[in-house]
């Protein structure tokens, strides 16, 4: 059999053919591996921001457990009562300064969730929390005292503030509120 240029030109395009649909095929593969991969790794992020979500609260009230001035601030902060003028100096600036921190563990929240990378869950119990604490008295002066130093951002503190107020939830009677 004699091979003329055309033979072996539609030699060449078979077997370029058939290499295009195998690199097609590997295509495909890699393109699932790494959405597979993706979507691992965008689990992991979300559990580890989960993670890191309830983690700083839960040393924060592993804190406020062990000592017991703070555990009384707080209490005096959460008080639907509460007036800052009873309090000191002092402990008006630590209740502000840990008010502060916690809207701050807040707010880093907000920026998980509004990217994608908190689950929704998390963010709308602490999104909640943060709109409930902003009724207190006490924690709706600061709440104030922040939004016009500008140490929260303005789109976190109007979400914040958007969320449907609710009463702060009453406690079961004989439940010290502070021990909550």
């Amino acid at each position: 059999m004699d091979w003329t240029i055309q033979d072996f030109g539609a030699l060449g395009e078979s077997i370029s053919a058939i290499a295009v649909l195998f690199t097609l095929l590997y295509l495909a593969v890699q393109i699932k591996q790494t959405k597979i991969a993706t979507e691992a790794n965008t689990r992991a992020l979300r559990g580890s921001a989960s993670w890191d979500a309830e983690v700083i609260f839960a040393q924060r009230n592993h804190e406020a457990a062990f000592d017991a001035v703070f555990s009384d601030l707080i209490e005096r902060a959460y008080d639907p009562e509460g007036d800052l003028t009873t309090w000191n100096k002092t402990d008006r600036n630590k209740i502000m300064l840990d008010t502060l921190s916690c809207f701050q563990m807040v707010q880093a929240q907000y920026f998980l969730w509004r990217e994608g990378s908190l689950p929704e869950d998390i963010w709308v119990y602490r999104s909640t929390w943060a709109r409930r604490a902003i009724m207190l008295p006490v924690l709706a002066a600061y709440w104030q005292q922040f939004r016009s130093s500008d140490i929260l951002s303005e789109p976190f503190m109007d979400y914040i503030e958007s969320i449907e107020a609710r009463e702060h939830a009453p406690f079961p009677k004989g439940v010290d509120q502070g021990a909550v």
